[in-house]
């Protein structure tokens, strides 16, 4: 009897010495490839999502499907069809029926000499699921050191620290020290969190009695194009597209809705603007609840100084909406009556106001709903 009482004793703390490593079960990641964008071929993303997948398991802490597993998960499924989609939603329903509690997924682009590389982290369980994280990286480089973005991307994606990576990763891509000085260099925009000082920062908060010579010194002191009033502005905007609906402009720390409500509003419905506004954080759009109405400001960082492909003032990465509201309102100092929105016309290129919807005019516009990065 005291010899089973023994074994027993022993048995239990064989297995509470075990239990840390093997009954705790790792979360499931699946890590699609990265969509090869503008100026990068197919090779180069497959490639560097090898990286990003070995970064991940390095950690420890997850068990990251390889793409052969998922292949073979997709062939028991019904999801075979939808493995190329790169939409949150998509994702979402993929990673629930191949069982992983997190999908990455991502592009790399190539605007001259600039790489671009974005990850995002999309949670697909519980009540809230949808986009968790976002990285971009922009590296004045060559392709072997797209190699250590990576890694520094998706370390940054995972919540985890480079000096947790340095042993296990950084070590067999060998890095120089022309490297490491690059990796100080370059510039990580980081979303939901800090901005990088370069960004030029714009007015948030709204104004009652914006009147047109407040509009007429605003783009001359930021160099916005505006068809009547500033003809010779040009913006450097730096957009990327997320892959969710939504565009985030890296020279202003704005992360823009590409599109727009449905609905268009008289200007004076200021009200039934933000109405749609609070629909949007409602349902948490692109997995946000904190978007607003557009300064004037911040919707005419938008206008292009050249008409586009889509006969409009704005780049070609949104949709064609042509009027956009803002929550600035113009008052007519001699008149009583309720306020009018200013809005950015890209069909014109320019910002409007409508001083005679105070007296029953019917201008119209939309929604384009914007929030900031920091």
């Amino acid at each position: 009897m005291r010899k089973m009482v023994s074994y027993l004793v022993y048995l239990f703390l064989t297995i509470l010495l075990v239990l840390p490593s093997t009954s705790l079960a790792k979360e499931k990641v699946a890590v699609v490839d990265l969509k090869a964008k503008h100026g990068v071929n197919e090779s180069l993303a497959e490639g560097l999502s090898v990286v990003i997948r070995d970064t991940i398991h390095s950690f420890g802490d997850y068990e990251v499907l390889s793409k052969d597993d998922v292949k073979v998960i997709a062939e028991r499924t019904a999801i075979r069809q939808s493995l190329g989609c790169d939409d949150t939603q998509c994702l979402i329903n993929i990673g629930k029926s191949l069982g992983t509690k997190y999908m990455v997924a991502g592009a790399i682009s190539k605007f001259g000499d600039t790489y671009n590389l974005s990850l995002r982290l999309i949670e697909t369980m519980g009540n809230n699921p949808g986009v968790k994280q976002r990285v971009y990286r922009n590296c004045k480089c060559v392709e072997d050191e797209l190699i250590n973005t990576s890694i520094t991307v998706a370390t940054t994606l995972m919540g985890e620290t480079e000096s947790r990576t340095a042993s296990s990763i950084t070590n067999p891509y060998v890095e120089s020290d022309r490297l490491k000085k690059d990796k100080e260099e370059q510039n990580l925009a980081f979303v939901p969190e800090s901005t990088t000082k370069s960004k030029v920062r714009l007015r948030r908060r709204p104004r009652k009695g914006f009147a047109k010579s407040d509009a007429v010194r605003m783009l001359l002191k930021y160099s916005f194009f505006d068809s009547r009033w500033n003809k010779e502005g040009s913006f450097a905007n730096h957009f990327v597209d997320n892959q969710d609906y939504t565009v985030t402009d890296l020279a202003t720390g704005l992360m823009w809705q590409r599109g727009g409500s449905y609905n268009d509003y008289r200007v004076l419905d200021i009200n039934a603007m933000k109405g749609y506004i609070e629909e949007l954080n409602r349902k948490q759009f692109a997995g946000y609840s904190d978007w607003r109405l557009p300064t004037s400001e911040e919707m005419a960082s938008l206008l292009h100084p050249r008409h586009q492909q889509n006969d409009l003032y704005i780049a070609q990465l949104f949709s064609n909406i042509i009027r956009s509201g803002t929550a600035d309102l113009y008052t007519e100092t001699r008149s009583k009556k309720s306020p009018t929105c200013w809005y950015v016309d890209f069909g014109n290129g320019r910002l409007e106001y409508d001083a005679y919807a105070m007296m029953g005019g019917t201008t119209k516009v939309n929604v384009r709903a914007v929030r900031s990065l920091e």
